[in-house]
Formats: structure tokens, C-alpha cells, sequence
């Protein structure tokens, strides 16, 4: 559970500081249900034992806890509230904190702190704290424009959906590029899923990828993960490079399936089935591809 120190705080804390601290978290904070009348939630709902699956995946995640502090367990989920596709969770849980001096015992506290959560469209997301989210991210990214100008879209964004649209036709629908007769490596893992999946890595803000007769999901890699790991297994593409530069363009795409069952602490999660390395060069209003090989 990282917390930012405050302007001019020093960087060691004392036991004493700590102490108050991890009191302060425990104060419960104010949810308030949807108001009577407000529209019914888009979302099917979120259960208890989902709110507390996805929570345990974020807090047994070390980034999540404050400097040493480690979690104890003792997960109680005390109230949720749905407003359409953004859920609200009131969680109780135990840390234990190592104090700086060494000659003191730990501290053993119990936390209450509400957690924001997202519906997707396919399955709920953990976003974290409410109280370390911003406006927009506790609604789901729905929340008011922000007064200052919007950032300008990335120019480049067509050419990777471009590039993108190329690679899947090529894995997906076995459609492969002008002169090539391969199949795409390892291609029939993906050739059956439904949707088909693609990690938004290096996509830049690219979110949908036409194909025909297919449906693309783009999404965060936490999220499919957790998606293969619940559908017991499967496989997804990543672009591990998109670099355009001119009329000229390098990508290498990864064909990712989970680690089943899970590792432990400090495994790795996911495995490489294959993965291509490809040239494009611009002809037009379209990308060609001019090279393409396979790589261990």
C-alpha cells in the first residue's frame, strides 16, 4: 500500500509516525448508495467473492502495501455499491508493519478502505484505492471534461491500427500478406477464440481493430490474464514492438498464454508460444509487409 510522503516529510518515518498512520487508514470512509431514483446499473452486478477475488490479486501485489508492511489476510468485504458500470467496495483486512526501530515489535493493525471497481463489458477490474483515484478514474473514466484542452490524438495511431489489422488477418482469418505462404506461427491458438484478444501494449491509444467476421477485444494485460486464468487457459497477441518511423515500420508480436495453474510469489505468469519479427513499408494510403521472420 504506497502512500506519497508529504512535501518536506523525511524519508524514514519513525514507529511512532508509522503507528498514527496506519490508525488514520483505518477510519472508514463515506460510501452513500445510489440515490433513489438514479438509473439501475448497466453491470450484472458485483458479488462479494468476485469483489474479494480481485482484491486479494491487488493486495498480495507487494507495489500495493506500504514500505515494510506485509498482508495477514483476514478479508471481509462489508459493502458494495453499483452505479451502472463502476462498483464501490468496503474492505476490512489486517497488515503487519515493521517499525523502524528494530528493538520494537511490529504492528498489527486492521484496515477499512473502500476500492473502486470497473465493469468492462466482459468482466469486472480492481482500479484501487478510492482514495488515491482521480475523479474520472473512480467513474470508470466517465467523469467530468476536464477544463484544460484535451491532449491531440497520436497521428499514428491509423498506421497502427493499420499494421495491427495486417498482423491479425494474417493469425486470426489465415488471410497472410501479399507474397507470403506461411501461416502465421503458432496462428491456430487464436484462429478459434472468441472474441479475439490483443493487449493494448504498444498500441498507443488504439482500442478497436477491425476484421471481418471476428470481434477484437484490446485489452490491459492485467485483464487478460485474469480472463485466461478464470477460462482455464487460451492465448492472446501482444506487440512487443510498433515502431513507425516515415514510410517505414518494425513490429514484433508475441503469441502469450497464461502459466496454468498459477505460479507463486515471483513466477512468471505467462508463457511465449512464438513470436515474429516483420518489416512494413508504406504504399499509399496502406502498409506492405516486406520482411518477416521467426523468432526463438
Amino acid at each position: 500500500m504506497r502512500r506519497r510522503p508529504r512535501p518536506g516529510a523525511p524519508g524514514a518515518r519513525s514507529g511512532a509516525a508509522l503507528a498514527v498512520w496506519l490508525l488514520l487508514s483505518g477510519l472508514p470512509c463515506a460510501v452513500l448508495p445510489a440515490a433513489a431514483g438514479e438509473e439501475e446499473p448497466s453491470s450484472p452486478g458485483l458479488e462479494p467473492k468476485e469483489a474479494e477475488r480481485l482484491f486479494l490479486g491487488f493486495i498480495n501485489d507487494r507495489r500495493s502495501l506500504i514500505r515494510n508492511c506485509m498482508f495477514l489476510g483476514g478479508v471481509r468485504v462489508d459493502e458494495i455499491a453499483v452505479k451502472k458500470d463502476a462498483a464501490t467496495a468496503r474492505i476490512r483486512y489486517r497488515i503487519e508493519c515493521l517499525q523502524e526501530e528494530i528493538t520494537l515489535p511490529p504492528l498489527t493493525r486492521t484496515l477499512r478502505e473502500i476500492f473502486v471497481y470497473c465493469y468492462r463489458g466482459i468482466h469486472w477490474e480492481i482500479l484501487g484505492r478510492a482514495s488515491e483515484l482521480a475523479p474520472a478514474e473512480s467513474a470508470c473514466g466517465r467523469g467530468e471534461p476536464p477544463s484544460r484542452a484535451a491532449p491531440p490524438r497520436d497521428a499514428l495511431d491509423g498506421d497502427r491500427r493499420a499494421i495491427a489489422q495486417e498482423i491479425l488477418a494474417w493469425a486470426v482469418l489465415g488471410n497472410p500478406p501479399d507474397g507470403v505462404t506461411a501461416g502465421f506461427p503458432g496462428g491456430e491458438a487464436v484462429a478459434a477464440s472468441s472474441p479475439v484478444l490483443v493487449s493494448n501494449e504498444n498500441l498507443g491509444d488504439v482500442t478497436e481493430i477491425p476484421l471481418a467476421g471476428r470481434t477484437v477485444a484490446v485489452l490491459a494485460p492485467g485483464a487478460l490474464l485474469q480472463r485466461m486464468v478464470l477460462g482455464r487457459g487460451g492465448a492472446w497477441l501482444r506487440f512487443d514492438q510498433l515502431e513507425i518511423q516515415g514510410d517505414s515500420a518494425r513490429t514484433r508480436i508475441s503469441l502469450v498464454a497464461p502459466v496454468l495453474p498459477p505460479p507463486g510469489p515471483g513466477g512468471e505468469a505467462t508463457r511465449i508460444l512464438s513470436r515474429l519479427e516483420a518489416d512494413f513499408a508504406r504504399r499509399g494510403d496502406s502498409w506492405v509487409l516486406t520482411r518477416h521472420r521467426p523468432l526463438p
